[in-house]
């Protein structure tokens, strides 16, 4: 084992907990060290950005759905109060090439921490996505109705944890409604869409529409209504709409 009083600081502690032989402990560890670097001022501004990246592609490794979606959860929770990251110094814009399954062509330089942050959170959020899908599939083809009924009881029972990425997008500082209509209602849209599941397409909407604010709905609306023909036959679509018209006439009622 690693001598422990020979750790001189928390970088060396990133780096030491990496040789940990078990994947699932390490990248416990590896992320409890990172926040654990920022936390104490020794990464900020460009190297904050690198770390989540690197914290982003390393939780990849873990492909088992319920293991997977937890991991990724912690990471979103931990990481909670450090985003938007610190910036070292103002720096130019990148532009960012959307993709179905959440992830961005280029994470760079933003003149805004808040770019980078909901970057950071919709990456999680697309593969977390993916994870929480593929629950359905592991009681197997031959699986009895009971089995795949109980599985489908585990999906809405971690569905809160796919959620909270979007809880966490509509908190971040800074966010406005242009960034909301431009890049993440799309991004959201995406995702569930490609999903091509009942009960996720209708999980995510209701909470799109539930966590994020009555004006980011109103200027968005067009292309909120452009995705609902898309969605899959069996979603309830009259919900749907019903919680959407539900918070557009609270927000036209005067005080």
């Amino acid at each position: 084992g690693y001598d422990a009083s020979r750790i001189t600081s928390v970088s060396e502690l990133y780096r030491i907990v990496q040789y940990c032989p078990k994947v699932l402990p390490r990248l416990y560890l590896q992320i409890a060290a990172g926040v654990a670097m920022i936390k104490n001022g020794f990464c900020e501004g460009d190297e904050q950005r690198d770390l989540w990246d690197e914290l982003l592609d390393a939780v990849k490794c873990v492909q088992q759905p319920v293991r997977g979606l937890f991991l990724r959860s912690y990471l979103l929770q931990v990481t909670r109060e450090y985003l938007p990251p610190k910036l070292s110094a103002p720096l130019p814009p990148v532009s960012t090439e959307v993709t179905v399954s959440g992830a961005v062509s280029s994470i760079g330089a933003s003149n805004s921490g808040v770019e980078d942050s909901y970057q950071f959170v919709l990456r999680n959020f697309g593969e977390m996505t993916r994870l929480w899908v593929r629950i359905q599939h592991m009681a197997g083809p031959q699986s009895t109705r009971e089995q795949k009924k109980r599985k489908e009881k585990e999906r809405n029972h971690v569905r809160i944890l796919v959620g909270t990425n979007l809880v966490r997008l509509s908190q971040l500082d800074g966010l406005t409604v242009e960034d909301y209509g431009s890049v993440i209602l799309p991004r959201i849209i995406a995702v569930m869409l490609s999903c091509r599941d009942t009960l996720a397409q209708a999980y995510l909407m209701d909470c799109t529409i539930q966590v994020f604010p009555d004006e980011f709905h109103v200027e968005t609306l067009e292309t909120f209504l452009e995705a609902i023909p898309r969605m899959r036959e069996k979603v309830n679509v009259r919900t749907i709409l019903s919680a959407m018209m539900d918070r557009l006439a609270i927000y036209g009622t005067p005080p």
